[in-house]
């Protein structure tokens, strides 16, 4: 079970720019945008109490619905959610196998792509990534600072662009580069019917968010996983708080990479690095 989410999970919302979920390190991309605002951790505890009625004549059976979410769990918004105790809350076991969990990671089998497109649960900063044999794209945007940075790997070049100024540079690489981000070669490596043979349990809590059910998850990586009455994965959640983007909205995440996030924008002034390094000297 480790290897499967923590190969997922590292190299698809971790990719070029994190190397875990929550991680601090940044490699290339630090140099283009600014750190992120950390996410302050606040504890939001919302107490329910309910009061049960008993009549001495006459015993009445109320039907309760197993699946709603229990008192003490709900929340105004993802956002509150990913800064409560999400960790803490109550939880029942179940078998891996059942879970929304292993289900999600099922669009992975005989996937040759990766795309993902999230965002910080207080909209400071959005990323779009999407592997593909020998390309990669990684897009970022934060709305306040007007930050708006593409990363694209193709045609064994490195572009870096900044999409405000419609100006960048691009660099060779060599194939060491794209080693780490073979996504055909990951996912053929994993057996997902024995990963869920022998997970252990996943930790099951079924929570209240903005008048809507979701199933929070946590498996024995360690991360938490909120997903939606249809089965959608919709937030990804690392235990660690002290790091930026701890939480992630996920709006989506498939096996799926569409073209037209590969191609070079038309209208931007491109600066062979090389070039110019060498002229310089």
């Amino acid at each position: 079970m480790k290897k499967l989410l923590s190969a997922v999970i590292a190299l698809s919302l971790c990719g070029l720019m994190l190397t875990a979920c929550g991680s601090k390190d940044t490699a290339e991309t630090e140099t283009l945008t600014e750190s992120i605002t950390e996410s302050e951790t606040t504890e939001t505890t919302t107490e329910t109490t309910t009061e049960a009625t008993t009549t001495s004549e006459t015993e009445a059976e109320t039907e309760t619905d197993d699946s709603a979410a229990p008192a003490g769990t709900v929340y105004a918004s993802i956002e509150e959610f990913s800064k409560s105790d999400v960790f803490s809350l109550p939880t029942e076991a179940i078998a891996p196998g059942d879970s929304y969990i292993y289900n999600f990671i099922r669009v992975f089998e005989g996937a040759k792509e990766m795309y993902f497109d999230v965002e910080s649960v207080d909209g400071s900063m959005s990323m779009m990534m999407a592997i593909s044999a020998d390309k990669i794209a990684m897009k970022m945007q934060e709305p306040e600072s007007g930050s708006n940075i593409t990363i694209l790997i193709r045609d064994m070049k490195m572009y870096m662009i900044d999409e405000a100024s419609k100006s960048g540079y691009y660099s060779s690489i060599d194939e060491s580069t794209l080693a780490d981000y073979d996504v055909e070669a990951l996912l053929s490596e994993i057996d997902i019917d024995e990963s869920i043979e022998n997970a252990a349990d996943v930790k099951v809590c079924k929570v209240e968010i903005g008048g809507k059910e979701y199933t929070f998850e946590t498996a024995d990586t360690g991360g938490g996983f909120l997903f939606d009455a249809d089965g959608k994965l919709c937030a990804i959640i690392s235990p660690d708080t002290d790091t930026d983007m701890n939480a992630l909205v996920v709006n989506e995440f498939s096996g799926d990479a569409p073209d037209e996030i590969f191609e070079l924008p038309a209208d931007c002034t491109l600066v062979d690095m090389e070039a110019s390094m060498n002229s310089a000297e």
